[in-house]
């Protein structure tokens, strides 16, 4: 639930009025009730007060990281938004103190997507857009376990993210390789970003 009960989120909870106990309390709730409960709506916006505390930290540690960087000459660079759950940095409140933006894969959530974008491009001196692309798996039988990079690189998922991130506006990849990835199947990688 991107919630943190650690000394200093109580603490920065507290200086902000918020209930600490009760939410808590909502939260070991939440997690030990049976599958059916649902959260009432007073139990919601609790949480949804202390999840803010978790938005502040993020915010708050970038752009102090940021401050040190810059002063010993290196770049920053955040990952958001992130697929999964998690709900990321929140841009518009680091957007003037980092170097780069990873698109970590392109998340399910487009609307945050969007929401990172339109900010960027808002913002006077703009970071780098930078996309972390995934090279497409060969898969076992079951289709979940990666065996291998498809070598071929006609996934069309794949190469359907990579055309998004680039009309996004993405002017620097990162490719991971897992350890897996030859120098000519690289090669390929690059000329299919630069002919995308």
């Amino acid at each position: 639930m991107s919630l943190c009960f650690c000394h200093a989120c109580e603490a920065r909870a507290t200086s902000a009025g918020i209930d600490v106990k009760r939410a808590r309390d909502i939260a070991i709730d939440t997690l030990t009730m049976e599958p059916a409960h649902r959260s009432s709506p007073t139990e919601t916006v609790a949480l949804g007060e202390y999840a803010t505390v978790a938005r502040a930290a993020a915010a708050s540690l970038v752009r102090e990281l940021a401050d040190i960087a810059h002063a010993a000459g290196s770049r920053i660079a955040v990952a958001t938004p992130v697929d999964g759950t998690a709900p990321g940095v929140p841009i518009e409140e680091v957007i003037d103190h980092v170097d780069v933006v990873m698109l970590a894969g392109l998340p399910r959530d487009r609307a945050a997507l969007r929401h990172v974008v339109e900010v960027m491009r808002a913002s006077v001196a703009p970071p780098a857009l930078e996309y972390f692309l995934h090279p497409p798996f060969n898969s076992h039988a079951a289709g979940a376990i990666p065996s291998g990079i498809d070598d071929d690189l006609e996934d069309p998922a794949w190469r359907s993210q990579l055309a998004e991130a680039l009309a996004l506006g993405a002017d620097r990849l990162s490719i991971y390789n897992y350890g897996l990835l030859t120098a000519e199947t690289f090669a390929r990688l690059a000329a299919i970003a630069a002919s995308s």
